[in-house]
């Protein structure tokens, strides 16, 4: 049976909240007034932060041939 990677579950679930947080940010940013704007842009620009560590974390693991996780 093989072992669930943690760090490569952790990097998934950082990217995939990372992309609904850019979705919400984006959807701020059209569909938002003024007063909501900057809370579009900080939204959007965390969604896109969590991707980039998510996917860092997740395909670095990939990558390290299970280095990474000391395994």
């Amino acid at each position: 049976m093989a072992r669930i990677n943690r760090r490569f579950v952790v990097g998934a679930i950082a990217a995939v909240l990372g992309f609904h947080t850019l979705l919400l940010g984006g959807a701020l940013l059209v569909l938002g007034s003024q007063r909501v704007l900057p809370f579009g842009a900080l939204a959007a620009g965390t969604g896109l932060l969590f991707i980039g560590g998510g996917l860092w974390r997740a395909v670095g693991t990939w990558g390290a041939g299970d280095a990474a996780s000391g395994g």
